[in-house]
């Protein structure tokens, strides 16, 4: 893996963020490329810097009374070479930690936008794989089944369907009326997110935090939902930018049922 920053204590502890640029800023405003969605964050707290010629790290200090590095207060314009092992604490609630490996450059955008298709693209080959499995039928239905059950449900598969036709609202339930609708699979929403315009400037991060999401889906559900959440709020704020209330719709959708079920799980 490339050189990455760990996110240690406080918001999304446990998150890892790649680092693509020489360049790279952390603070409260989304057009940060470590954004953390904090009031006790300044919009720019630290700039890290990668020093081409020493193939090292060093951390600018940007704001006041906020950054503490390896325990001490960083004053603006303050600089410290950062190496693995360090704390860079915003506040006294976040933390962060430099990691690397055999090289430390940063990853090219282009290195990232490829290893996120592939882990999209392994995503959809999973999801059909599992859908095909579901569909296929089962070979204990032998000949010694009736076929009268089976042609119940067609008689009733096909009055459902004229219901949900004369009712112009896609799904109907004969008994509860018009309901919601279905909940996106992973397929459906890898797939919505891949389509998001290459303008739109946050679809890496879209994409990013989905799959963070996805990665803590088997830890614990606490962290998992802060991603969730943070995810639909930048989505939000898109729609309201581009004047969008579809943007991500099937995304959204996933989003709020995971975090309709996160919350369920936790009570």
């Amino acid at each position: 893996m490339p050189a990455r920053i760990r996110i240690t204590r406080g918001v999304n502890a446990g998150t890892t963020h790649e680092i693509h640029v020489n360049f790279l800023r952390v603070g409260s405003d989304l057009s940060c490329d470590i954004c953390i969605p904090s009031t006790e964050v300044p919009s720019l707290a630290v700039l890290v810097e990668y020093v081409e010629g020493t193939h090292s790290y060093q951390i600018h200090c940007r704001s006041k009374d906020t950054c503490y590095f390896n325990g001490r207060l960083m004053n603006p314009g303050d600089k410290r070479d950062w190496v693995p092992g360090v704390e860079l604490a915003i506040g006294h609630a976040l933390g962060f930690e430099l990691e690397l490996d055999t090289d430390p450059s940063p990853t090219p955008p282009e290195a990232r936008r490829d290893r996120q298709q592939q882990f999209i693209d392994q995503q959809i080959q999973y999801s059909e794989s599992i859908e095909t499995e579901s569909t296929e039928p089962s070979e204990k239905n032998g000949a010694g089944t009736s076929i009268l059950p089976q042609l119940c449900v067609i008689v009733v598969c096909v009055a459902v369907s004229i219901l949900a036709i004369i009712s112009k609202t896609g799904v109907f339930d004969p008994l509860l009326g018009p309901q919601d609708d279905p909940i996106p699979t992973l397929k459906e929403v890898f797939s919505e997110l891949d389509k998001v315009d290459e303008a739109n400037l946050k679809k890496e991060t879209y994409l990013r935090l989905f799959m963070d999401a996805q990665r803590e889906e088997d830890r614990e559900s606490t962290k998992e939902r802060t991603i969730y959440v943070r995810l639909r709020n930048m989505i939000y704020q898109d729609r309201e930018l581009n004047e969008d209330m579809k943007l991500c719709d099937k995304t959204v959708r996933y989003i709020n049922d995971r975090i309709k079920n996160l919350s369920v799980s936790n009570e």
